[in-house]
């Protein structure tokens, strides 16, 4: 067929393609093919070249080879750490939106319960208001208060309105 290059694959192997590579040697047409080809494919599909081209360039010898059952069990192989910390990457994401992840701060739900009081008995004070009023009684009673801007941030959603 005019246009498709017919290349040698049964003189390559996984050792002198890696030694070929590393050397940054030029001549063998597979070995080039492959080398140029790795790091276009490692960013198409979202992987660094830096970590995984000499791994890239292994499963692409394999499929070169013949060898689809290999290739395809060696990418599952390197391709694992990638989709588990995908995965994990995932799960944190999923668990923050359902109230999962970072543990609530300890003085978080006094000082709702503090804003509560404050705004029960002053219900036209504004936020920033109480925001002064509970960090003064966490500077008063602990040696490590949170900063206002942090209480503010736990008020917001519970008392909006700011005069």
């Amino acid at each position: 067929m005019p246009g498709i290059l017919k290349l040698d694959v049964s003189e390559l192997d996984i050792g002198p393609l890696y030694r070929y590579y590393k050397r940054g040697e030029k001549g063998n047409p597979l070995a080039d093919l492959l080398i140029e080809l790795a790091p276009p494919t490692c960013e198409r599909v979202r992987i660094s070249p830096e970590v995984y081209i000499i791994p890239y360039l292994f499963f692409a010898l394999l499929i070169a080879q013949g060898a689809d059952n290999d290739a395809r069990d060696f990418f599952n192989m390197m391709m694992r750490p990638l989709i588990i910390a995908y995965r994990f990457k995932q799960l944190a994401r999923y668990l923050g939106t359902k109230g999962g992840g970072r543990p609530q701060h300890r003085l978080k739900s006094e000082a709702i319960e503090l804003a509560d009081r404050f705004f029960t008995e002053n219900p036209t004070a504004p936020l920033s208001r109480g925001v002064q009023y509970i960090s003064g009684i966490f500077v008063a009673k602990y040696s490590d208060p949170s900063a206002a801007s942090t209480i503010r941030k736990w008020l917001i959603p519970i008392y909006r309105s700011d005069k």
